[in-house]
């Protein structure tokens, strides 16, 4: 049976982990192993957040300005109850990405569950309804209204 690269198996694994492929693409190289850790990783967040950042710690040691890796060590952070160092990821992503939506709607969420519900409705307000809206993505701000009272 032929490996399946990468990049193909986390889109399999899409509905399943709600995440995004977006930015994936420069992973997927045999040269790269930071392609198989990200999949590794997000299929450990669920199970293992702990693991998860270990490998996505690794992954953002080799590749630092890596938006897709620190957003997701921002959730496998978050998981693990360390909101400041979830946030520090998200904002370091966000940094390289200004546009990573998936990274503001998790500052976000990450901002309510640590109690700032001002910064989190002022991390939410920037990037409004938009038609290219996730389902996920639009409960997640909903959450973050709720989470802070609104």
């Amino acid at each position: 049976m032929p490996r399946k690269s990468g990049l193909a198996l986390l889109a399999m694994l899409l509905p399943l982990l709600g995440g995004c492929a977006s930015g994936l693409a420069e992973h997927d190289s045999p040269a790269n192993n930071s392609g198989e850790r990200l999949v590794k990783a997000r299929m450990l967040l669920r199970t293992d957040p702990a693991q998860a950042a270990q490998l996505l710690s690794a992954t953002v040691a080799s590749s630092p300005h890596d938006p897709v890796a620190l957003g997701d060590l921002g959730i496998a952070l978050d998981l693990l109850g360390k909101h400041a160092d979830a946030q520090a990821a998200y904002r370091q992503a966000l940094a390289v990405k200004p546009d990573l939506r998936a990274a503001r709607v998790n500052l976000a969420l990450s901002l309510a569950l640590d109690g700032h519900a001002d910064g989190a409705l002022e991390t939410i307000a920037v990037i409004g309804p938009a038609a290219t809206s996730s389902p996920v993505e639009l409960a997640d701000v909903a959450a973050v209204h709720a989470l802070a009272g609104r």
